[in-house]
């Protein structure tokens, strides 16, 4: 009867609504952040560094191959040029990375030949090397500065750095500076690069400066040097003319 079908309505509309509030709305997954090529590279060769051989792309790429050198050291080989002769780039890894396992002097050669800033992290025993001292000085002449007293007097080293930066003479040991090799590859280094830029001039040592090939080439280009010239060289009157 009516009273029936009403009571039944009435519950089959009750029914709708419960079951419509207890069924959740479809909540869309969460997706993870999707990762670069970068970043997905450095997570590969923060776990093997030799993994960067597979990534030619990011050779270049300080992140990437500072990543990759800290897990493995020798990853720098893998490394393009530009970064392999980056000293602070490299010196920084050197000082970051674990070199415990580098205890032959063949393991430092080799190291020494990607970047010579390599020396800096040796112990004192490899630092007093002749071998080690000589290949870290025909990479970087500058390490020359940076040598123990008796490296600094080893004839053959003390060329090596002369050949390329002439100011490293102020740092050969003195009783070498009175060989005749020594002092005319200095001289001849020092005329050309004062030729070149004349601010080199201050940066010689004073026996060069008191050359008078030396101070000519200097004073020709910029006369006020002449007042930093010592006895006798203050009293040329040629020199005094041009200065």
């Amino acid at each position: 009867d009516k009273s029936q079908r009403g009571f039944e309505e009435s519950l089959l509309g009750r029914s709708r609504v419960v079951h419509e509030k207890t069924i959740d709305p479809v909540t869309p997954s969460i997706q993870p952040p999707v990762k670069s090529a970068k970043e997905k590279a450095i997570e590969l060769v923060s776990k093997d560094g030799r993994e960067l051989r597979n990534f030619p792309e990011f050779c270049a790429d300080k992140d990437v191959v500072r990543a990759a050198a800290l897990a493995y050291v020798w990853a720098l080989t893998y490394a393009d040029k530009t970064l392999q002769e980056d000293d602070s780039f490299c010196c920084s890894i050197f000082r970051s990375a674990d070199l415990t396992s580098l205890v032959s002097k063949q393991s430092w050669l080799a190291l020494i030949h990607i970047n010579a800033s390599a020396f800096f992290v040796m112990e004192d025993d490899f630092k007093s090397d002749r071998d080690l001292g000589l290949a870290a000085v025909r990479k970087r002449a500058w390490v020359f500065e940076h040598l123990n007293k008796s490296l600094q007097a080893d004839k053959e080293i003390a060329l090596a750095a002369l050949q390329v930066d002439p100011t490293l003479f102020r740092f050969v040991a003195p009783s070498l500076k009175e060989d005749s090799e020594i002092w005319q590859t200095a001289r001849k280094g020092a005329l050309e690069a004062v030729q070149q830029d004349v601010t080199i001039f201050l940066k010689l040592d004073r026996q060069l400066r008191n050359d008078r090939a030396v101070a000519f080439a200097a004073v020709r280009q910029e006369g006020l040097l002449f007042l930093d010239l010592d006895e006798p060289l203050i009293n040329d009157e040629e020199l005094a003319l041009i200065g």
